[in-house]
Order: C-alpha cells, then sequence, then structure tokens
C-alpha cells in the first residue's frame, strides 16, 4: 500500500516538487485481485479471522483492481462498478476507485506542466517476475 499511497503524495498533494525518484517494491498500481480474495471470501488464519476488521480500512478497496477483473455473467467488469460482491461494500468500493482516478487526473496534468516535465521524479519499480499472481476473478452463485 505504500507505493499508492507515496503515488497519491507525490500527484496530488505536488510532493513530485520535493522528490526525485520513488522506488517501489511490489506495488500494485492497478489493484490486486488478493484484495478482493480477502474481502469476498474473509481472511482466517488459525484462530483469528480478520474478515470484518479488512473489510473496514479503506485501504483494502484503494487495493482492488481498477481494470474489469471481475466476470459477471457474459461481461468482465470493474469491482466498484458491480453490485452483489459478498464482503465487499459498495461505497468503499467506489471511493478507491475515485482514489485512483485522482491520482490519474493529477498526472494527466501534470504531463502538460513545463515544470513538472523538467523537474519531477522518476519511478524505479521493483518486481517480483516468479509468483503466482491472479488475473481476474468470477461472481458465482450470484442471486
Amino acid at each position: 500500500m505504500g507505493g499508492l499511497i507515496a503515488r497519491y503524495f507525490l500527484e496530488v498533494l505536488d510532493g513530485w516538487r520535493d522528490c526525485r525518484a520513488l522506488i517501489t517494491f511490489g506495488t500494485p498500481y492497478r489493484g490486486s485481485l488478493n484484495a478482493l480474495n480477502f474481502l469476498a471470501n474473509g481472511y482466517k488464519r488459525l484462530f483469528t479471522d480478520l474478515s470484518e476488521v479488512m473489510r473496514s480500512f479503506p485501504a483494502m478497496y484503494q487495493l482492488l483492481p481498477i481494470y474489469r477483473a471481475l466476470l459477471v455473467g457474459d461481461d468482465y467488469v470493474r469491482v466498484a462498478e458491480s453490485t452483489g460482491v459478498p464482503g465487499v461494500d459498495a461505497a468503499l468500493a467506489q471511493d478507491a476507485l475515485a482514489f485512483h482516478r485522482e491520482i490519474e487526473a493529477k498526472v494527466d496534468e501534470h504531463r502538460k506542466d513545463p515544470e513538472y516535465l523538467g523537474q519531477g521524479y522518476v519511478i524505479v519499480p521493483v518486481v517480483g517476475t516468479r509468483q503466482p499472481t491472479l488475473q481476474s476473478a468470477t461472481l458465482a452463485g450470484a442471486a
């Protein structure tokens, strides 16, 4: 989550004026289906059930995929634009998508700013390439 918060700071809060590089480790800039899995199916380990507390964190929703990754019927949709996903608060999901759209809008605005283009920051993403990563999900059994 730190990489997304850093991007928000750099773009929306104009932190780019004081920063020259952002180094991130495995930041899911476009979201992660792991977040959807934990929200919809819960998160239980041994004797601890963190499902409800995780469902209350806006940051969990900000980790949802912002691309069309959820198969509902015959169409792929964004989680924030779907209804009836168990464990997912639609309002929090929509707010989270708005968080990403706010960053994107500022990036678009900054790309027209000569000062930003000349003195902005670079992103150095450090990524893994050999771990399984979910790419889509299916809403099954919905009424």
